[in-house]
C-alpha cells in the first residue's frame, strides 16, 4: 500500500487495505496479552526461490499502539513480528 498504488489502482489499494486491516483485527482478537507471532511473506518462483536472502527490514508491531497508515508496505521476504 502506497500513494502510487492509491492513485494508479484505487480498487487494488482498497482491497489491500481491507485485507491487512482484517488480518490485524483477527490477530488482535485471538492473541493474548504478552503473546507474539511472526509473519513472513514470500512468493515461490521455482527452484531458485530459496537462493535469495531474506529482506533485512524486519518490523515489530505492537497491536496495542498499531495504526494502519496509507504507506504500510509488507515487502517480499520480510519478517513482521506482531505482539499484543
Amino acid at each position: 500500500m502506497n500513494d502510487e498504488k492509491k492513485l494508479s489502482s484505487p480498487e487494488y489499494y482498497q482491497c489491500s487495505r481491507k485485507c491487512i486491516t482484517e488480518l490485524f483485527e483477527y490477530m488482535g482478537r485471538h492473541l493474548e496479552i504478552g503473546e507474539e507471532l511472526e509473519l513472513y511473506s514470500c512468493t515461490a518462483y521455482g527452484c531458485e526461490r530459496f537462493s535469495d536472502l531474506p529482506n533485512q527490514d524486519d518490523l515489530m508491531i505492537d497491536l496495542s499502539t498499531f495504526e494502519l497508515e496509507d504507506n504500510f508496505e509488507w515487502k517480499e521476504r520480510q519478517m513482521i513480528r506482531v505482539r499484543k
